[in-house]
C-alpha cells in the first residue's frame, strides 16, 4: 500500500504524458493495469513491468495524437511494446556538410561557396527537425500493439520521428514484417509457439 500512494504521489507532480511527449519531442508508452495502477516509460522498464493484470497500451506522441490497445479476454496481457533504431556510422570518403567548400572551376578559377541545407520538416509544437541524423544512433519507430489472434496475428501502432506521423498496421509476432524485424520475443510476449 505505501508504494503504491508513493507512486501515486510522484504521479501528481508531473507533466501528463502527452505534454512530456511533446516537450521532449518524441513518444511514450503508458501501461494500464487491472488493479487500476498506471505505468510509463518514466516510471518502469517495459521488462520490470508486471506480465500479468495488464489491461491497455497507450502510446503519446509528441504531435497530440495517441493510439490505445486494450487485451481482449482470449488474450489476456498480450500487449506489446518495442523501438527499432539505426546506427549510422561513415564508412570512406564523407560527403561535406552545410560547411564552406572550395570549389574549382573548370576554367581553374578558385573560389569558396556553401553548400545549400537540406529542406527540413518542422512539426507543430516544439521546433524539431524531422530529419534523421547523417551518422549516430537514433531511434526509427515507437511501436505499441497487442495480439489478436492464436497465430500470433497483431495490430499495431507505430510513431515515425522521420517524417513524424502516426500509423496503425496489422502484422505477425512470429514474422514482423514491419521494418523486417523478424520474430518478436515469446517469452516477453508470454507465448508457447504452437
Amino acid at each position: 500500500m505505501t508504494s503504491r500512494l508513493a507512486h501515486l504521489g510522484a504521479r501528481l507532480f508531473r507533466a501528463p504524458l502527452e505534454k512530456h511527449a511533446a516537450q521532449q519531442g518524441r513518444p511514450f508508452w503508458e501501461l494500464m493495469l487491472r488493479d487500476g495502477m498506471v505505468l510509463d516509460e518514466r516510471d518502469v522498464d517495459w521488462l520490470d513491468a508486471p506480465r500479468k493484470g495488464r489491461l491497455a497500451v497507450r502510446l503519446a506522441c509528441p504531435n497530440g495524437q495517441s493510439a490505445r490497445f486494450e487485451a481482449r479476454e482470449a488474450g489476456a496481457g498480450l500487449l506489446l511494446q518495442f523501438k527499432c533504431a539505426e546506427v549510422r556510422t561513415p564508412i570512406g570518403h564523407v560527403e561535406p556538410g552545410p560547411e564552406t567548400v572550395e570549389a574549382v572551376a573548370s576554367s581553374g578559377a578558385r573560389g569558396a561557396w556553401t553548400r545549400p541545407a537540406p529542406p527540413q520538416v518542422v512539426l507543430p509544437g516544439p521546433q524539431r527537425v524531422a530529419q534523421p541524423p547523417r551518422f549516430g544512433k537514433f531511434t526509427t519507430a515507437y511501436i505499441v500493439g497487442r495480439v489478436v489472434g492464436i497465430n500470433g496475428e497483431c495490430e499495431c501502432a507505430v510513431w515515425e520521428p522521420y517524417p513524424g506521423r502516426l500509423g496503425f498496421f496489422s502484422d505477425n509476432v512470429y514474422a514482423f514484417k514491419y521494418r523486417n524485424v523478424g520474430m518478436l520475443s515469446t517469452d516477453h510476449l508470454g507465448l508457447v509457439r504452437a
